[in-house]
């Protein structure tokens, strides 16, 4: 019996440092990088998150580095972690942000997260405006940027 636990904490030990480990924390803020909380486009009903989300990664080497597209498991996540309301935006507000991209400093030719409850979305920001990829097309193991709303409090 003492054999067989050995067996499997040696497999463990050689399994485990391989894998990548995930820290699931928003990149803190600096002075420098310090904003406002929100940005509003003109009368829409929602605000979007002043920067896009970023988180740090840990490789198997213990070297740890921030990224900034995600899969949409990591992007729901840390929508959740802002609190205060923060959620990935609906197509229909995607749309907009696409439309008006210079006045929030949106990334052109790039894929953005969405969701319609617990449905996904990937809609392309492209210099003639928002091009929808449509709902469920990527795959959830895709990785996008995120740029997380609100609804504003009336």
């Amino acid at each position: 019996m003492k054999i067989k636990y050995s067996i499997v904490l040696i497999a463990l030990v050689i399994i485990l440092p391989s894998c990548e480990m995930i820290k699931l924390f928003l990149t803190p803020e600096t002075s420098d990088t310090a904003k406002t909380e929100f940005i509003r486009i003109g009368n829409a009903d929602f605000e979007i998150y002043d920067k896009y989300l970023t988180y740090k990664k840990v490789s198997p080497l213990n070297e740890t580095y921030d990224k900034d597209i995600m899969d949409w498991d990591m992007a729901m996540t840390l929508c959740v972690q802002l609190g205060d309301g923060w959620r990935l935006p609906t197509n229909a507000e995607l749309m907009i942000m696409g439309g008006n991209i210079d006045s929030w400093g949106g990334k052109l030719n790039s894929n953005h997260w969405g969701a319609n409850g617990s449905n996904y979305t990937a809609v392309g920001f492209t210099p003639n405006g928002p091009e929808s990829y449509g709902q469920g097309v990527a795959s959830k193991k895709s990785e996008f940027f995120v740029r997380p709303v609100r609804t504003i409090k009336k």
